[in-house]
């Protein structure tokens, strides 16, 4: 565990980032991800086949990649109807949150001259989401991208997974694409698996956008197609800042700062802080949970803890940017106003961070490696075009062509210009 003084915080925000693991490795694994994207664009199935027994130590040969409805119903046979329960209502209210946003972007905007802009959506037609594997594989994940999908009109969703050591997908996971109603499940994952779905194999099919998060591989194996086809970010792995101004309740505090490191080593946990009291009670309470949790050592000793006043732990968290920032403090509403870049908020007493992962009704598919300054988390925006469909009038044109006429001709555009004249002239006979 590391602790800083904010002296300079943007510079040690900036200092941070290229000290992560990730950022350490990324350069030196382009290359191999690249002959693995290469290969499965060229060879198809067969590559597919090679990699999943080289990376996971499964032969699908025999098995195939396409999940069949055989799996699908024995996986229902090893899942509780209270995990069905739980899942459906998340769904529920993932749902809702993504409706309301879908439904703030059609709008329809009239002029005083008659004319108008109406403003629709059109869904993406066919969306590949990747579903990490995990000892359980991830259901929420298949929720937190395809429900949004699902929202937006998306007809055709596909699923990609690394298959567990018998060759199946996890039974939480099938199962949740089952309610969701997703018909193409693949049972390969890693680089692999993004590039058939960037590419198309004989059983995969290709797709317009590939979202979900990934590990190193996966989030490079992403930005490799994106030449090829759209992608929504770079998704892991996880981050999590937590901003503390005052502890009401310092068990909590510890369980939230902690929780994400059950991520892994990779996992990036930070704390900022305005309170050398907060600093003490840190060092002397997480240390205590490493019996309970053997699994956060590696994280934990990566952890870091910055102290400055309010000024300065604004001006860290901005140019850092992280994927989740928790906040404890009185004042969080004003302290929200004050952040500019984070891929999710989480404030108030009842936010804890594995909420807003499962069923807050936020998504946890977010941007990481300092993205959040440009990209927001994933959405039904992620999987819409916005069309305008614009309706003039003779009155605006009058009004507004000539405007138009005269940059065209600044611009050089004389066919433009010639054109708009035309209209205009037509309006003054």
């Amino acid at each position: 565990m590391r602790i800083y003084q904010l002296v300079d915080p943007r510079q040690l925000a900036i200092e941070l980032r290229k000290s992560t693991e990730i950022i350490k490795r990324y350069d030196e694994a382009i290359k191999s991800i690249e002959k693995i994207v290469n290969d499965v664009r060229l060879h198809g199935d067969d590559a597919l086949f090679r990699y999943t027994y080289e990376f996971d130590g499964v032969d699908l040969r025999d098995k195939g990649l396409r999940v069949t409805r055989e799996d699908i119903e024995e996986a229902y046979n090893r899942v509780t109807n209270r995990f069905i329960s739980s899942v459906e209502a998340c769904i529920e209210r993932i749902e809702e949150v993504e409706r309301s946003l879908l439904m703030k972007v059609k709008d329809r905007v009239d002029f005083d001259d008659g004319s108008y802009i109406v403003q629709t959506v059109k869904p993406i037609e066919r969306v590949g989401c990747y579903i990490p594997r995990g000892s359980k594989g991830y259901p929420s994940t298949v929720m937190m991208t395809c429900v949004p999908a699902i929202v937006a009109g998306v007809k055709k969703i596909s699923i990609v997974s690394p298959p567990l050591e018998d060759g199946s997908i996890s039974p939480y996971a099938l199962v949740t694409a089952d309610i969701l109603g997703i018909k193409e499940i693949f049972r390969v994952g890693g680089p692999q698996g993004i590039a058939a779905l960037a590419f198309g194999t004989e059983t995969i099919p290709k797709v317009d956008k590939i979202v979900g998060p990934g590990n190193l591989y996966v989030s490079i194996a992403k930005a490799i197609v994106s030449r090829y086809v759209s992608i929504d970010f770079f998704a892991g792995p996880s981050e999590a800042l937590i901003f503390i101004e005052d502890v009401k309740n310092i068990r909590r505090v510890l369980y939230d700062v902690i929780s994400q490191m059950e991520h892994g080593p990779a996992s990036v946990v930070g704390v900022v802080t305005t309170s050398k009291d907060v600093v003490d009670k840190l060092i002397d309470g997480l240390p205590k949970l490493l019996d309970l949790y053997p699994m956060i050592r590696g994280s934990l000793e990566n952890m870091f803890i910055m102290v400055g006043d309010l000024d300065k732990c604004i001006e860290f968290i901005n140019e850092f940017a992280p994927e989740h920032l928790r906040i404890y403090s009185n004042n969080y509403e004003k302290m929200m106003n004050l952040i500019e870049n984070a891929g999710v908020i989480l404030a108030g007493e009842y936010s804890p961070i594995p909420f807003s992962d499962y069923c807050m009704g936020t998504n946890h598919v977010l941007p990481t490696l300092g993205w959040a300054k440009s990209v927001s988390g994933l959405s039904v925006l992620d999987f819409i075009k916005v069309v305008r469909i614009g309706v003039g009038s003779a009155e605006s044109l009058d009004r507004y062509g000539r405007y138009a006429l005269e940059i065209a001709r600044a611009e050089e555009f004389n066919l433009h210009a010639d054109t708009l004249e035309v209209f205009i002239d037509d309006r003054e006979v």
